[in-house]
C-alpha cells in the first residue's frame, strides 16, 4: 500500500516536472521533458493500478 502511494506521488511529481522542463526549453529540444512526463505518467498509472487492484502484489 505504501509502495503504491509512493509510486503515485512520484509519478505526479514526474508529470509536473516534465511539463516544467518542456516550458523552460526556449528553442531547445523538448525530448527530455517529454521523456520525464511519459515516465511520470507510467509511474502514476502503475500506482493507481496497484491501489485499485488489491489482488496485485505490491
Amino acid at each position: 500500500m505504501v509502495f503504491s502511494i509512493t509510486l503515485l506521488i512520484l509519478g505526479l511529481v514526474g508529470i509536473v516536472g516534465g511539463i516544467l522542463i518542456i516550458r523552460q526549453r526556449d528553442g531547445g529540444s523538448a525530448v527530455p521533458g517529454v521523456a520525464v512526463t511519459a515516465l511520470g505518467t507510467l509511474a502514476a498509472a502503475l500506482g493507481i493500478a496497484l491501489l485499485a487492484l488489491p489482488e496485485l502484489p505490491a
